[in-house]
């Protein structure tokens, strides 16, 4: 029987820990494969449902950020202690930053790792980060990318690495929840980042309102971050309360993508937007920024929605209010869009992350 290990900082709400928590489940039904998970962030929590075939590895102590360097040699000791344990055939580990950390904590001990990078390709991890995945990239036995643009990108930064795959996110197999009548609502569902611009989105809105049309907002702060806030005193200040609900987190998001009439995502940094391509399979048209990676390999311009260029509010707006006003053409998009991701069923990306972390 082979083992497989999959570590990330945390199963808490977010693109990365819902990839992973699929991976995980997906995995964990195949025969003659062992699966187990290493957390090794600050937060414990597992907002996911994992399967109970999945064996669980978490420190017992907290990452503090006040004893920085203490906590990043004993979170290194922990990946190592768990490698060592379970002895895996494959090592695969999830972000950007931690890859850097996973693949020092397992130097010496001959285990074969992937790391899979989920950001912006082009976002800077800082001087320190971007040096060490220069130099710890080089001994992963592979390098998942989500888009073919962060992959042209990491071949620049780390033109000497041998291996580079794509594979997209998976779409999680979501509840029926078919059936409900669309109702004139514009949907956003994330989490609430700066780079979400989900207050610009906000203001759009107001701009090219039409009557009985509402915003619905899916999604709370992150950590460190004060977004709902902000959006509150936004839409007071535009008086705009009866039309614009902020729902923060929820569980049943199956019901807002089924209820909705169009999905408005103004992220200005991807890596590949789960909530996107989910929207997508649910029929909605869809209007996004044409940002560096991420909604170009999902929206087609005029087939499944519109990509404008990034931070145009002015088309963004225009494109807002003609899917409001065109029935017929919300119809067209929304066929179109079902059909448009076919290709990133769960399963089938699973074996594509199969294939790759049994040819390492």
């Amino acid at each position: 029987m082979k083992t497989i290990l999959i570590g990330l900082h945390s199963l808490c709400t977010g693109g990365t820990e819902r990839v992973a928590s699929t991976l995980l489940n997906d995995f964990s039904e195949l025969p003659n494969l062992e699966v187990h998970c290493i957390l090794y962030g600050n937060n414990p929590e597992v907002y996911y449902e994992i399967s109970p075939k999945v064996k669980m590895h978490t420190p017992d102590f907290k990452f503090s950020g006040r004893q920085r360097i203490l906590s990043t040699l004993r979170t290194m000791v922990f990946i190592r202690r768990v490698v060592r344990q379970t002895q895996p055939s494959v090592f695969l580990n999830f972000g950007e930053y931690w890859n850097n950390l996973a693949l020092l904590s397992v130097k010496g001990l001959g285990v074969e790792t992937v790391v899979a990078d989920r950001s912006n390709p082009k976002k800077s991890l800082g001087a320190l980060h971007e040096f060490l995945r220069t130099w710890l990239y080089g001994a992963a036995s592979c390098v998942i990318v989500q888009t073919g643009r962060a992959a042209r990108v990491l071949k620049e930064k780390i033109p000497k690495h041998r291996k580079i795959e794509i594979i997209p996110n998976p779409l999680v197999s979501w509840p029926n929840a078919s059936g409900m009548p669309r109702r004139r609502e514009v949907l956003f569902v994330g989490r609430l980042i700066p780079s979400k611009n989900v207050d610009r989105l906000v203001r759009m809105f107001a701009a090219a309102r039409t009557a009985d049309w509402r915003l619905i907002i899916v999604g709370d702060d992150a950590q460190g971050f004060s977004e709902m806030e902000k959006l509150r005193q936004i839409v007071s200040t535009l008086k705009i309360d009866r039309w614009v609900s902020l729902e923060g987190k929820q569980r049943k998001v199956a019901d807002y993508y089924s209820r909705a009439s169009i999905f408005a995502f103004a992220s200005d940094s991807e890596g590949f937007p789960n909530a996107l391509s989910e929207a997508l399979s649910f029929g909605l048209p869809c209007i996004a920024y044409d940002c560096d990676a991420g909604p170009g390999d999902l929206v087609i311009d005029g087939f499944n929605g519109y990509l404008v260029k990034t931070h145009d509010e002015q088309k963004f707006t225009q494109r807002l209010t003609q899917l409001m006003a065109d029935q017929d053409l919300r119809a067209k998009l929304a066929t179109n869009a079902r059909s448009s991701v076919g290709h990133l069923a769960s399963a089938r990306i699973a074996s594509e992350f199969l294939r790759v972390c049994e040819g390492a």
